[in-house]
């Protein structure tokens, strides 16, 4: 309600903080459109994978960086040479396939969830996300850049990270939910998801919860991927300066 009361108010507002008019061009919309479903499902499973391996699957803290850690180190490696890959071949291809590796490692996590095998399955299902994620950071900012005109690349650089960042706050919020719906009613054997057990009945439950959210993951990372190659193809999406 508030994000359309926001949009509502831009749309009316004598001098908006963002010009509505922007999303008018299709390499623009697609590409927000595209951020908005890919940080979405990143998001919701870098939060409740390590509730779900810590709370059930006997995971520590520490551990949960062997998850996390390869894929930020490959984002740091991989940016400017995508970069300039992108500059070259342009954004599309590079964010398409890049979303593309997300959502097919996040489909395994939703396969395999019910097996609770950390080390053999989500460590190695999150670095392939990871690479997914080098392959879409460097191309996605030209992509935004090159979807504004000149005069309109900084605020189309700031929509860009809003719309990341309130996708993130959306994911956290509504997976919860599914998480919930998944683990199922709460029992003295299973005591609710994200809190730590050790029976087999939570543990079973935690990974259908979990295996729900990783589910819908996949779906938004792969219309992620639909997105940015129909919507910044060159034949589409035609310049914005």
């Amino acid at each position: 309600v508030t994000i359309w009361g926001f949009v509502a108010w831009q749309a009316r507002a004598p001098a908006p903080m963002i010009n509505l008019a922007m999303f008018r061009v299709r390499a623009f919309a697609a590409i927000n459109l595209s951020t908005f479903l890919l940080y979405f499902a990143v998001t919701g499973i870098g939060f409740y994978l390590p509730m779900t391996a810590v709370s059930a699957w006997g995971v520590d803290a520490l551990a949960m960086t062997a998850a996390f850690l390869p894929g930020a180190v490959m984002i740091a490696a991989l940016s400017t040479p995508m970069g300039r890959l992108a500059d070259r071949i342009g954004a599309a291809p590079l964010l398409a396939v890049g979303a593309m590796l997300v959502a097919l490692a996040q489909a395994g996590l939703a396969l395999t969830a019910s097996e609770a095998l950390y080390w053999t399955r989500a460590v190695p299902l999150l670095w392939l996300s990871g690479f997914g994620m080098a392959l879409v950071v460097a191309p996605l900012t030209t992509a935004v850049m090159t979807s504004a005109s000149d005069a309109e690349q900084g605020a189309a650089s700031g929509i860009n990270n809003a719309v990341a960042r309130a996708s993130s706050l959306m994911a956290v919020s509504l997976m919860g939910r599914m998480a919930a719906a998944g683990y199922g009613p709460i029992t003295q054997d299973t005591p609710g998801f994200g809190l730590v057990a050790t029976t087999p009945s939570h543990i079973s439950a935690t990974g259908t919860g979990f295996a729900h959210i990783a589910a819908l993951a996949a779906a938004m990372s792969l219309a992620s991927a639909l997105v940015s190659a129909w919507g910044l193809s060159s034949r589409r999406s035609g310049s914005a300066n």
